[in-house]
């Protein structure tokens, strides 16, 4: 096994930055359209969850590259983008991407965390709580499956290195990259259109 595939937490798309960057960029269409052409328009998402897809994919990339810059990797990690998975309902869980990772990828993440503090992380963050029943409960538990641990380590990663949703946006071209994609998903509902 070279690879291994898990689910990445990375904020989602619902109530999230993502989603607002997406409103955004369709604010900013019904204000142009009318300040430069004088008409007003209903713009609305052709395919929403091609477009979620999409930015998620671009997600991975930029990621790719945040971990690169603000870590001491000699190279870039090299997830993968696999699929996005989204809920059907958002009530207990957000979306989530599956990704995938090099083990020398990962072996070489690894190195640039305090073993001591994972492990805490991981035993307080994986144990039951309120409305949580954790099927891998502490460390030893959650290493055993190693999509779990990728999942819960890249949790304690960004934690480790402040990174979240909104800065993974505005690093770079991402926020342009978001509004270039909402743009090509634009359907309008006007009748000048």
């Amino acid at each position: 096994m070279n690879t291994v595939e898990f689910y990445l937490d990375f904020g989602g798309f619902y109530d999230s930055h993502l989603s607002a960057q997406i409103e955004y960029t369709l604010e900013d269409e019904i204000e142009y359209q009318k300040t430069e052409h004088g008409i007003e328009v209903d713009p609305c998402l052709a395919n929403y969850q091609e477009l979620c897809e999409k930015i998620s994919k671009e997600y991975i990339s930029i990621l790719n590259e945040t971990l690169f810059f603000e870590t001491d990797l000699r190279d870039e990690p090299s997830l993968e983008y696999i699929a996005l998975n989204s809920p059907r309902f958002y009530n207990f869980e957000t979306d989530t991407i599956l990704t995938q990772l090099s083990i020398k990828d990962l072996k070489n993440l690894l190195r640039l965390v305090d073993r001591s503090k994972l492990v805490a992380y991981i035993n307080e963050h994986s144990k039951s709580r309120d409305g949580f029943i954790s099927f891998y409960n502490g460390f030893e538990a959650v290493k055993k499956d190693l999509s779990i641990f990728c999942r819960y380590f890249f949790n304690y990663l960004f934690e480790v290195y402040e990174i979240d949703q909104a800065r993974v946006i505005n690093e770079g071209y991402f926020y342009e990259t978001t509004a270039e994609l909402t743009f090509e998903h634009i359907n309008y509902e006007s009748e000048d259109y």
